[in-house]
């Protein structure tokens, strides 16, 4: 049976400083850019009139990611940062990862009589 790991007590820090109480992330950490390279020596499938070409796909480059935070609270970043350079730490028990990067959103749920939420969508640089 794998272990199975709660991200309950999870902290994010921006710059050294903490977000907010932690409610849960979406994290995409890695994507690849995929091109066609279908070419004449492609391999064909069949032959004659049922004959067709097998398309070929590669990555040509990474995507360094984005993650979005959900917390609780008001923000302890403001508006003024978004934009700003910074280490994006997440840390729980039996992981941690930093990336270097910058917010590009902050985008609050407040409602009257239930606790303000905020998401703020962090974007890799692909620095390391």
């Amino acid at each position: 049976m794998p272990y199975i790991e709660d991200s309950q007590g999870a902290t994010l820090l921006f710059n050294g400083v903490e977000l907010g109480t932690y409610v849960s992330m979406s994290p995409t950490w890695q994507t690849g850019n995929v091109h066609e390279t279908t070419s004449a020596n492609s391999p064909v499938l069949g032959r004659g009139t049922d004959a067709r070409v097998l398309r070929q796909y590669n990555v040509s480059a990474m995507e360094p990611g984005q993650v979005q935070v959900r917390f609780l609270g008001n923000p302890t970043l403001s508006l003024n940062q978004i934009g700003v350079t910074g280490t994006l730490a997440i840390i729980w028990a039996g992981f941690s990862y930093s990336g270097h990067g910058f917010a590009i959103d902050l985008a609050g749920d407040i409602k009257a009589g239930e606790l303000i939420q905020w998401t703020m969508t962090f974007q890799f640089s692909g620095y390391y």
